[in-house]
């Protein structure tokens, strides 16, 4: 659906067929040209006594370069265009396919904040209510009142901070995809992120960075930049070479005096001998800037290789992560309900149970922020090494829940 939407993939696949368009454009310089022209003029002799004359020609003119290396210069680079609309429109599939992806993690992960935030101001409610009571039989103090109150204001701001961030995050992924509100509502959540590396390939971070070098879009993009500077380079040396054509031309002159037909062939050479010193101004011109694009490659090659090793490590250590975020939720579930049990029995304080339900739900929120940066890095990953199809997103829906 968001191929059929998204105004910046639409865009990418109209460059893209106006980038094919440079191999015909390039083929055209090394064929013939052929070309009809019509003459009519009117002679008017001043001093002779001849009578005023009317002239009309008819010429058709043949062109083929025989060697032009400017030309055929154009007809290289216009390959390496076209490759490169191709390489470009490769980066903004998978540069959409990740902003969706990254949209929807978003979405799920405000989710979940929000059913964290609603579910500790339900119980800050329920500690207020008991506080209350409490309160009123003698057995609690205004500042046991005060504390579950403020508790319970804190979650309700929070509560709507959530929900706004949430419909934001909605509404992004509308932009990108053109899905209804309603529909993305019913976005699921994830069950096992860890999952995920049953149905993905393990390798090592040099396997990783190889595949980056290899087949990053970006990567083969500057590649093929950095060849279409070194032609214009060789086109530009190329200006001070001759030019060889082949010309034929037939023409039909029709005067009033005259009728035949005048057919011509030859050979032209060109050779530029003196252009005031621009010729090689533009040589030095072409070299510098393909020097600027080597440089720009070598400085894409270093930054891909530092953001492949960001993301691989956001994965292998993002595993860690949520096993020991999960644990994190388990002690602190188990901390709440052991010192509401000791609460009752007076052993625990109010403010002791509501400073361990604060520590719960914190952990949940903590774990799904673990869980959705670890899937968010491996798809990362993927775009980096140029990898990321919709296989990675079937992958991805075998994780959520239905």
């Amino acid at each position: 659906m968001a191929r059929g939407w998204n105004p910046d993939y639409l865009a990418a696949q109209a460059e893209l067929e106006a980038g094919q368009e440079k191999i015909i454009q390039g083929r055209s310089l090394l064929l013939p040209k052929a070309e009809l022209s019509l003459y009519a003029r009117q002679n008017k002799p001043i001093f002779s006594g001849r009578e005023n004359s009317s002239v009309y020609d008819n010429q058709i003119t043949i062109n083929q370069p025989l060697f032009d290396i400017r030309k055929w210069i154009g007809y290289q680079k216009g390959q390496l265009a076209s490759q490169l609309a191709q390489t470009e429109f490769d980066l903004s599939q998978q540069s959409l396919l990740f902003q969706i992806i990254e949209a929807y993690f978003d979405i799920l992960l405000a989710k979940d904040m929000l059913a964290a935030t609603v579910a500790s101001k339900h119980a800050y409610a329920h500690q207020r209510d008991q506080a209350i009571r409490a309160f009123e039989l003698g057995n609690a103090t205004q500042i046991d009142v005060s504390e579950a109150q403020a508790s319970y204001d804190t979650a309700a701001a929070k509560e709507i901070s959530d929900q706004n961030t949430l419909e934001l995050k909605q509404q992004h992924l509308s932009r990108l995809t053109g899905l209804e509100s309603n529909k993305i509502n019913q976005i699921q959540s994830v069950k096992d992120p860890l999952l995920l590396s049953f149905y993905t390939p393990q390798r090592s971070l040099q396997e990783w960075q190889g595949i980056a070098a290899t087949h990053s879009p970006r990567l083969k993009g500057m590649m093929l930049s950095l060849g279409i500077a070194t032609q214009n380079v060789t086109e530009k040396r190329g200006e001070h070479w001759p030019v060889i054509s082949f010309t034929a031309a037939y023409t039909h002159p029709r005067r009033e005096e005259l009728n035949h037909h005048q057919p011509t062939i030859g050979i032209g050479v060109t050779l530029p001998l003196f252009s005031g010193g621009g010729l090689q101004s533009s040589v030095r011109e072409a070299i510098s800037k393909e020097e600027v694009t080597r440089q720009q490659l070598l400085s894409a090659k270093q930054h891909t290789e530092e953001e492949v090793r960001k993301a691989f490590l956001g994965v292998s250590y993002g595993e860690v992560l949520i096993r020991a975020r999960q644990t994190m939720v388990n002690s602190a579930k188990y901390k709440v309900e052991s010192t509401r049990r000791g609460s009752e029995l007076g052993l625990r304080t109010r403010l002791d149970l509501l400073l361990a339900e604060q520590a719960y739900y914190d952990a949940l929120s903590s774990f799904s922020l673990a869980k959705y940066q670890y899937l968010l890095a491996y798809a990362q990953l993927t775009r980096l090494t140029g990898t990321l199809d919709e296989a990675l997103l079937a992958d991805i829906n075998q994780l959520l829940k239905p």
